[in-house]
């Protein structure tokens, strides 16, 4: 058994950009907005680049090895998470998630909730996460009004920030930067707004579903040294946790028989080491801790971020 690295899936956007050429060298033409990096979807699937599972679908792993590779108590009906890079450079549209109840019965889909860190950022980069102090009697006037600019809540970002966006959050990324996001395996979005380009929106979905209790803040974390380095509590949901390591030295680990790790370098460069095998590191490399892996260890000066489902009836579909 050996950690597994999976091919890139890109999607072109027309907010896309280039600059995730910064640190990948199999970009193809045109303006990229998404890499799918580890994922298990109708709309795209991973495969795995090298070892005795060369070629093979995550989807077609996740059925013939789900308790090695994915964990004993691992019982969804598919791959619960999906790992993705996004890279603006015009905003992307103001859009909002459903909850489960909401998409499986409108959409035979999950909803989605899910996690942003940024990567990179200019120095006017922006995220819209929430429609401030506002109640659907105003937001909607608001829309009437062709209003909608003036109250979403925009927030200045930079690099190392963290949000967390709920199935019904109304958000958007801005321009000018690499997002890191995981999330639900679902790629169910109602397009709400959208600064008047010809793209179809979904604004009777999106109203039924936003949520004007929710607030979109930035994440602070719960930070803890640890042999090696530091360790940072991000995010904890029903779906997914997300942690941040800071490896000055070395940390070692053990693998979860019960559920598999994502592990996304997000600056530096180091090294990951396990019994029979040893793989260099580099940002914005993911790979995926298979549950039987068994003792393993992070080596350099890097940081990395850790996904994995924390209880996995939480996100059965």
């Amino acid at each position: 058994m050996q950690p597994l690295s999976f091919n890139h899936l890109y999607f072109e956007k027309i907010w896309g950009g280039r600059e995730l050429v910064s640190f990948r060298d199999d970009l193809p033409t045109g303006s990229i907005g998404e890499s799918w990096d580890i994922a298990s979807h109708p709309n795209g699937t991973s495969t795995v680049l090298d070892g005795p599972f060369q070629g093979k679908s995550l989807s077609k792993l996740y059925g013939e090895k789900r308790a090695d590779i994915f964990g004993v108590s691992m019982t969804h009906g598919r791959f619960p998470l999906l790992l993705k890079l996004i890279n603006t450079t015009q905003a992307l549209s103001v859009q909002v998630h459903p909850r489960d109840d909401y998409a499986l019965v409108n959409e035979n889909d999950l909803g989605k909730a899910e996690a942003w860190y940024v990567m990179k950022a200019s120095p006017e980069a922006y995220l819209i996460v929430g429609t401030g102090e506002i109640d659907q009697k105003g937001f909607q006037q608001a829309l009437d009004e062709n209003r909608v600019e003036e109250i979403l809540h925009r927030v200045p970002v930079k690099e190392g920030d963290v949000f967390y966006i709920q199935a019904g959050l109304l958000h958007a990324i801005g321009p000018g930067l690499i997002i890191y996001e995981i999330q639900q395996n679902s790629d169910t979005t109602y397009r709400f707004y959208d600064y008047g380009r010809p793209r179809e929106l979904h604004v009777e979905k999106a109203m039924e579903v936003i949520d004007f209790q929710l607030e979109g803040n930035r994440v602070e974390g719960v930070g803890q040294k640890i042999p090696g380095g530091r360790k940072t509590q991000l995010v904890q949901c029903p779906y997914f946790l997300l942690e941040k390591y800071q490896v000055e030295t070395r940390i070692e680990e053990n693998s979860d028989p019960n559920r598999f790790f994502l592990f996304t370098v997000v600056k530096g460069t180091g090294t990951l080491s396990w019994t029979k095998g040893r793989k260099i590191l580099k940002k914005g490399d993911s790979l995926l801790i298979p549950a039987a892996l068994g003792s393993y260890s992070l080596e350099g000066g890097f940081e990395l971020l850790k996904s994995y489902v924390p209880d996995p009836v939480a996100a059965e579909s």
